[in-house]
């Protein structure tokens, strides 16, 4: 089977795209901020620890914005929801314990991939009766991580099912 790829502009089913755009351009900024803040810290002691993270972050986000897109992809998995199944994926998300219900069989969280898992991936997961749909957005830039993909199996992998791709198939 071969590999998925991200898709540019692709459809965000429950955030709107520029709140998402936003959030991953400020999680670049936070990952800056925490280089800056070392690598400050190393030349300058506090004084250049505090330097270093406002410069990184403003960095980090900046170079977001302007180096990179946003790619997303949405699969379809054929787990059946029941209360266990979605406060798993909860968990996997980093959410918590979050109780299902028939009201509320969404899903959104932040799971790292790329090198060291340092690339922030949005997940938005809508749960059906017989199966999830779940869309994942990353950033990329020069060096292609295909952040969003990732994300999308290591759920699958995490969940023990096989990617059913395109989503609607």
């Amino acid at each position: 089977m071969r590999r998925l790829h991200g898709e540019r502009d692709h459809h965000s089913p429950l955030l709107e795209f520029a709140v998402l755009e936003r959030r991953l351009h400020d999680m670049n900024g936070d990952l800056g901020a925490i280089g800056g803040a070392v690598g400050g810290m190393a030349g300058g002691g506090a004084p250049g620890a505090i330097g270093g993270a406002s410069g990184g972050r403003v960095g980090g986000r900046l170079g977001a914005k302007l180096f990179t897109r946003t790619l997303g992809q949405t699969v379809r998995l054929d787990v059946a929801y029941s209360d266990a199944a979605f406060t798993f994926v909860g968990r996997w998300l980093g959410l918590g314990d979050h109780r299902g219900g028939t009201a509320g069989r969404t899903l959104v969280g932040v799971r790292m991939v790329g090198a060291a898992s340092l690339l922030p991936a949005i997940l938005q997961v809508q749960w059906y009766d017989d199966h999830l749909v779940a869309t994942a957005h990353a950033i990329e830039g020069l060096i292609k991580q295909h952040g969003a993909v990732t994300a999308l199996e290591r759920l699958a992998e995490a969940l023990g099912v096989g990617i059913r791709h395109p989503a609607g198939a």
